[in-house]
Protein backbone atom coordinates (compact mmCIF):
# COMPACT_ATOMS: atom_id res chain seq x y z
CA UNK A 1 0.00 0.00 0.00
CA UNK A 2 0.91 3.86 -0.75
CA UNK A 3 1.39 5.86 2.38
CA UNK A 4 1.69 9.84 2.16
CA UNK A 5 4.61 11.17 4.00
CA UNK A 6 6.39 14.60 4.68
CA UNK A 7 10.21 14.34 3.28
CA UNK A 8 12.15 14.80 6.65
CA UNK A 9 9.89 13.23 8.97
CA UNK A 10 10.28 10.44 11.01
CA UNK A 11 7.57 8.04 10.92
CA UNK A 12 6.18 4.38 12.66
CA UNK A 13 5.58 1.32 11.26
CA UNK A 14 4.15 -1.89 12.86
CA UNK A 15 2.75 -4.86 11.04
CA UNK A 16 2.13 -8.20 12.72
CA UNK A 17 3.35 -10.31 9.90
CA UNK A 18 6.58 -8.44 9.10
CA UNK A 19 6.93 -6.14 6.09
CA UNK A 20 9.22 -3.78 4.62
CA UNK A 21 9.06 0.04 3.72
CA UNK A 22 10.69 1.27 0.35
CA UNK A 23 10.70 4.66 -1.13
CA UNK A 24 11.46 6.37 -5.08
CA UNK A 25 14.11 8.89 -5.78
CA UNK A 26 13.38 11.75 -8.34
CA UNK A 27 15.63 9.76 -10.07
CA UNK A 28 13.75 6.38 -10.26
CA UNK A 29 16.08 4.60 -7.94
CA UNK A 30 14.13 2.42 -5.11
CA UNK A 31 15.65 2.10 -1.40
CA UNK A 32 14.38 0.37 1.44
CA UNK A 33 14.08 2.39 4.49
CA UNK A 34 13.15 0.17 6.95
CA UNK A 35 12.27 -3.87 7.19
CA UNK A 36 9.82 -4.58 10.12
CA UNK A 37 9.93 -8.45 11.61
CA UNK A 38 6.82 -10.20 12.32
CA UNK A 39 4.91 -8.70 15.30
CA UNK A 40 7.46 -5.61 15.04
CA UNK A 41 8.09 -2.07 15.03
CA UNK A 42 10.51 0.09 13.12
CA UNK A 43 10.52 3.80 12.56
CA UNK A 44 12.33 5.13 8.83
CA UNK A 45 12.62 8.50 8.21
CA UNK A 46 10.75 9.71 4.58
CA UNK A 47 12.85 10.96 1.80
CA UNK A 48 9.60 12.00 -0.31
CA UNK A 49 5.77 12.63 -0.72
CA UNK A 50 4.92 8.93 -0.15
CA UNK A 51 6.31 5.34 0.58
CA UNK A 52 5.53 1.88 -0.44
CA UNK A 53 4.84 -0.56 2.70
CA UNK A 54 4.70 -4.02 1.34
CA UNK A 55 1.79 -5.30 4.16
CA UNK A 56 -1.54 -3.96 3.60
CA UNK A 57 -2.60 -4.64 7.33
CA UNK A 58 0.50 -2.27 8.50
CA UNK A 59 -0.14 0.51 10.96
CA UNK A 60 1.97 3.99 9.61
CA UNK A 61 2.21 6.91 12.25
CA UNK A 62 3.77 9.97 12.00
CA UNK A 63 6.19 10.84 14.87
CA UNK A 64 7.57 14.52 15.12
CA UNK A 65 11.53 13.99 14.75
CA UNK A 66 12.17 16.21 17.73
CA UNK A 67 10.74 14.06 19.67
CA UNK A 68 12.60 10.99 19.12
CA UNK A 69 15.71 10.47 21.12
CA UNK A 70 19.38 9.97 19.47
CA UNK A 71 20.34 7.39 18.75
CA UNK A 72 16.64 5.80 18.94
CA UNK A 73 15.43 5.50 15.28
CA UNK A 74 14.93 1.96 13.55
CA UNK A 75 14.64 0.36 17.58
CA UNK A 76 12.68 -2.97 17.80
CA UNK A 77 13.45 -4.62 21.11
CA UNK A 78 14.21 -4.21 24.70
CA UNK A 79 17.18 -5.41 24.28
CA UNK A 80 18.07 -2.83 21.95
CA UNK A 81 16.90 -0.09 23.97
CA UNK A 82 18.40 -1.25 27.05
CA UNK A 83 22.16 -0.88 24.94
CA UNK A 84 20.86 2.77 23.72
CA UNK A 85 20.35 3.56 27.54
CA UNK A 86 23.74 1.94 29.07
CA UNK A 87 25.60 2.95 26.12
CA UNK A 88 24.03 7.08 26.74
CA UNK A 89 24.55 6.69 30.66
CA UNK A 90 28.20 4.91 30.20
CA UNK A 91 31.74 4.01 28.79
CA UNK A 92 33.00 0.48 28.73
CA UNK A 93 36.47 -1.05 28.94
CA UNK A 94 37.32 -4.40 28.55
CA UNK A 95 38.01 -6.52 31.59
CA UNK A 96 38.67 -10.51 32.79
CA UNK A 97 37.73 -12.17 35.69
CA UNK A 98 39.81 -15.39 36.31
CA UNK A 99 40.02 -18.71 38.71
CA UNK A 100 43.09 -20.15 39.58
CA UNK A 101 44.89 -23.07 37.80
CA UNK A 102 42.83 -25.95 38.68
CA UNK A 103 43.91 -30.01 38.25
CA UNK A 104 41.01 -31.97 39.29
CA UNK A 105 39.10 -34.02 36.53
CA UNK A 106 35.41 -33.05 36.76
CA UNK A 107 31.92 -33.87 34.57
CA UNK A 108 28.60 -31.45 36.19
CA UNK A 109 25.60 -31.15 34.57
CA UNK A 110 25.36 -27.90 36.68
CA UNK A 111 28.01 -25.56 38.22
CA UNK A 112 27.08 -22.33 40.85
CA UNK A 113 29.00 -19.40 40.79
CA UNK A 114 29.20 -17.59 44.37
CA UNK A 115 28.91 -13.96 43.92
CA UNK A 116 32.85 -12.91 44.41
CA UNK A 117 33.23 -15.10 41.45
CA UNK A 118 30.91 -13.57 38.91
CA UNK A 119 31.65 -9.84 37.40
CA UNK A 120 29.46 -6.78 36.85
CA UNK A 121 28.93 -6.06 33.15
CA UNK A 122 28.04 -6.81 30.17
CA UNK A 123 29.23 -10.48 29.43
CA UNK A 124 31.44 -11.17 26.11
CA UNK A 125 32.68 -14.45 26.45
CA UNK A 126 33.38 -17.17 29.33
CA UNK A 127 35.76 -20.17 28.67
CA UNK A 128 36.41 -23.00 30.41
CA UNK A 129 39.06 -25.26 30.57
CA UNK A 130 38.06 -29.23 29.55
CA UNK A 131 39.59 -32.30 31.37
CA UNK A 132 42.46 -34.05 30.48
CA UNK A 133 40.89 -37.32 29.76
CA UNK A 134 37.82 -39.30 29.01
CA UNK A 135 36.80 -37.63 26.42
CA UNK A 136 33.88 -40.40 26.49
CA UNK A 137 32.28 -38.10 29.14
CA UNK A 138 31.94 -35.46 27.08
CA UNK A 139 28.76 -34.30 25.10
CA UNK A 140 28.39 -33.18 22.02
CA UNK A 141 28.15 -29.31 20.78
CA UNK A 142 26.43 -27.48 24.13
CA UNK A 143 25.23 -24.38 24.76
CA UNK A 144 25.89 -22.84 28.04
CA UNK A 145 22.50 -21.20 29.49
CA UNK A 146 22.82 -18.78 32.29
CA UNK A 147 20.68 -17.98 35.42
CA UNK A 148 21.32 -15.25 37.72
CA UNK A 149 19.87 -14.88 41.57
CA UNK A 150 17.27 -12.10 41.75
CA UNK A 151 18.08 -8.87 43.02
CA UNK A 152 15.91 -9.67 46.32
CA UNK A 153 17.51 -12.89 46.79
CA UNK A 154 14.18 -14.94 46.41
CA UNK A 155 14.54 -16.79 43.07
CA UNK A 156 16.52 -16.88 39.62
CA UNK A 157 16.14 -15.51 36.52
CA UNK A 158 17.47 -16.13 32.79
CA UNK A 159 20.11 -13.93 31.95
CA UNK A 160 21.00 -15.33 28.65
CA UNK A 161 21.86 -18.29 26.34
CA UNK A 162 25.37 -18.22 24.64
CA UNK A 163 25.04 -17.60 20.95
CA UNK A 164 26.43 -20.93 19.36
CA UNK A 165 26.82 -24.49 20.48
CA UNK A 166 30.78 -25.21 21.33
CA UNK A 167 32.10 -28.50 20.85
CA UNK A 168 34.79 -29.64 24.21
CA UNK A 169 37.76 -31.17 23.73
CA UNK A 170 39.78 -33.11 25.81
CA UNK A 171 43.05 -31.04 27.56
CA UNK A 172 41.72 -27.79 25.72
CA UNK A 173 39.98 -24.80 26.76
CA UNK A 174 36.47 -24.02 25.02
CA UNK A 175 34.82 -20.38 24.67
CA UNK A 176 31.12 -19.57 24.90
CA UNK A 177 30.09 -16.06 23.02
CA UNK A 178 26.97 -13.91 24.66
CA UNK A 179 25.57 -11.21 23.65
CA UNK A 180 22.91 -8.69 25.23
CA UNK A 181 23.69 -10.49 28.29
CA UNK A 182 24.12 -8.13 31.63
CA UNK A 183 25.90 -9.78 34.88
CA UNK A 184 25.39 -7.72 38.44
CA UNK A 185 27.91 -9.64 40.74
CA UNK A 186 25.31 -12.03 42.16
CA UNK A 187 25.33 -16.13 42.30
CA UNK A 188 25.54 -17.72 39.22
CA UNK A 189 24.04 -21.08 37.36
CA UNK A 190 25.85 -22.01 34.23
CA UNK A 191 23.71 -24.91 32.40
CA UNK A 192 25.20 -26.95 29.68
CA UNK A 193 22.11 -27.78 27.17
CA UNK A 194 21.76 -29.08 23.75
CA UNK A 195 19.60 -26.58 22.64
CA UNK A 196 19.49 -22.97 23.27
CA UNK A 197 15.65 -22.73 24.35
CA UNK A 198 15.94 -25.94 26.49
CA UNK A 199 14.10 -25.08 29.69
CA UNK A 200 16.27 -25.48 33.44
CA UNK A 201 16.95 -28.91 34.95
CA UNK A 202 18.86 -29.00 37.90
CA UNK A 203 19.83 -33.06 36.74
CA UNK A 204 19.78 -32.41 32.99
CA UNK A 205 21.37 -35.24 31.38
CA UNK A 206 24.04 -32.71 29.08
CA UNK A 207 27.26 -32.40 30.98
CA UNK A 208 30.48 -30.71 30.74
CA UNK A 209 33.92 -31.75 31.29
CA UNK A 210 35.74 -29.48 33.68
CA UNK A 211 39.33 -28.67 35.10
CA UNK A 212 37.89 -28.22 38.72
CA UNK A 213 39.68 -25.86 41.36
CA UNK A 214 38.70 -26.47 45.11
CA UNK A 215 37.11 -24.00 46.69
CA UNK A 216 35.18 -22.74 50.08
CA UNK A 217 33.41 -19.33 48.99
CA UNK A 218 30.16 -21.90 48.21
CA UNK A 219 30.70 -22.34 44.55
CA UNK A 220 29.71 -25.83 43.26
CA UNK A 221 30.27 -28.31 40.35
CA UNK A 222 26.88 -30.11 41.09
CA UNK A 223 27.32 -30.94 44.78
CA UNK A 224 30.96 -30.58 44.55
CA UNK A 225 32.91 -27.93 46.48
CA UNK A 226 34.65 -27.42 42.99
CA UNK A 227 34.74 -24.45 40.90
CA UNK A 228 36.12 -24.47 36.96
CA UNK A 229 39.14 -23.36 35.80
CA UNK A 230 37.48 -20.31 33.85
CA UNK A 231 37.66 -16.76 32.56
CA UNK A 232 35.32 -14.49 32.12
CA UNK A 233 35.46 -11.64 29.29
CA UNK A 234 33.39 -8.56 29.75
CA UNK A 235 32.78 -4.89 29.31
CA UNK A 236 32.87 -2.88 32.75
CA UNK A 237 30.76 0.07 32.78
CA UNK A 238 31.89 3.21 34.23
CA UNK A 239 30.40 6.38 34.38
CA UNK A 240 30.10 8.91 31.97
CA UNK A 241 29.01 11.60 34.08
CA UNK A 242 29.03 12.04 37.41
CA UNK A 243 27.38 9.49 39.18
CA UNK A 244 23.37 9.83 40.12
CA UNK A 245 21.24 7.65 41.91
CA UNK A 246 18.20 8.06 39.50
CA UNK A 247 20.85 7.39 36.44
CA UNK A 248 21.55 3.90 37.84
CA UNK A 249 17.64 3.32 38.85
CA UNK A 250 16.76 4.15 35.60
CA UNK A 251 18.96 1.23 34.39
CA UNK A 252 17.98 -1.31 36.84
CA UNK A 253 14.17 -0.31 36.09
CA UNK A 254 14.57 -0.87 32.10
CA UNK A 255 16.32 -4.63 32.48
CA UNK A 256 14.08 -5.60 35.51
CA UNK A 257 10.79 -4.69 33.30
CA UNK A 258 12.29 -5.73 29.60
CA UNK A 259 9.75 -7.88 29.14
CA UNK A 260 6.93 -5.48 29.76
CA UNK A 261 9.33 -2.99 27.80
CA UNK A 262 9.11 -5.35 24.55
CA UNK A 263 5.79 -5.41 24.69
CA UNK A 264 5.29 -1.80 24.79
CA UNK A 265 7.45 -1.85 21.42
CA UNK A 266 5.71 -4.16 19.78
CA UNK A 267 2.44 -2.73 20.22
Amino acid sequence: MKVKTIAGEVYVVSSAGGCTVTATTDDGQEITLCTVPAGGQKAFAAIGGDVEVSDPGAVVQHLEAANVPLGMEGACSASQVIDMVQTALYDFTEASLSTEVGTANLTAHLVTLAPVRVPTGRLKSLAMQCRSNSPQYLAGPIYLALYERSADGAGWEKAGVSTAAVQQVVGTSSTWSFRDVWLHGRELRIQPISSADDSFVESGSVTLGLIGVASSDGSKCDTLAYIPQLTFNYDRQMDRYVPMSYGKDAIDFIIANKDALQALING
